[in-house]
């Protein structure tokens, strides 16, 4: 039976490099973007209701002198409904494990690295679905379902209320500075706040389909 160890690996240490290397997390720059702009922390609530306005007052115009105005009230306002959505990932350490981790034997923290692994796994997920059509019902609602003109998103037709709909153009074969432009302009709002697109994705697919531009808003109503 032959030693395990010879006269060099008995007497001398492995050299650890003391670094946790990623080499299976892709990166997600939507979601770092909207960690940074869009997204607030919201607490309690049966549901999620995003006030919308939807509809220009009716009862306004030119007028003149003592001149009876018009005084019908019309509705404006609506509300988009999503419902909670719940993420997480599983930390299993057993006491053995945590004890040979310990001491001057430890060069990384098993506890802090599964963690971290956790919390960028989470990150993964949330990033995959935001670019999801949400076909899993327990998943938030993508981009797959929002960027669109005949879907349901927060209870609200993009078919029967257009103004609800994504500014999509899917019959440019060819992605220009005017194409790009042309979208940016049909979603930017001038509503005293000049309310404009400030992130620009594209999604490269193996598909022979014309490359669409698409223009989108956040759960706000907010251009993104």
């Amino acid at each position: 039976m032959a030693l395990t160890y010879d006269q060099i690996s008995a007497i001398t240490q492995k050299k650890f490099i003391p670094k946790l290397y990623d080499n299976i997390f892709n990166s997600n720059p939507l979601l770092q973007r909207a960690k940074k702009k869009w997204y607030t922390k919201v607490d309690g609530g049966t549901v999620i209701i995003v006030p919308l306005n939807y509809a220009t007052t009716s009862s306004s115009g030119w007028y003149s002198g003592a001149e009876t105005l018009q005084t019908t009230d019309n509705d404006v306002i609506t509300g988009a409904e999503y419902t909670w959505k719940q993420l997480y990932a599983n930390i299993s350490i057993n006491r053995l494990d945590e004890l040979k981790n310990s001491g001057d034997s430890q060069i990384l923290s098993l506890v802090k690295n599964k963690v971290q692994i956790a919390e960028k796994t989470m990150d993964d997920k949330l990033a995959t679905g935001l670019y999801s059509a949400s076909t899993d019902a327990k998943s938030i609602v993508g981009l797959g379902t929002i960027v669109g003109t005949a879907n349901t998103v927060g209870g609200i037709s993009q078919t029967t209320y257009t103004w609800w709909a994504a500014q999509l153009d899917s019959t440019t074969t060819t992605t220009t500075i005017a194409e790009m432009q042309r979208t940016y302009n049909l979603c930017t709002v001038n509503n005293g706040y000049l309310d404009d697109p400030h992130l620009v994705q594209r999604l490269l697919r193996a598909t022979a389909a014309p490359t669409a531009l698409r223009g989108l808003r956040d759960g706000k109503g907010r251009v993104l």
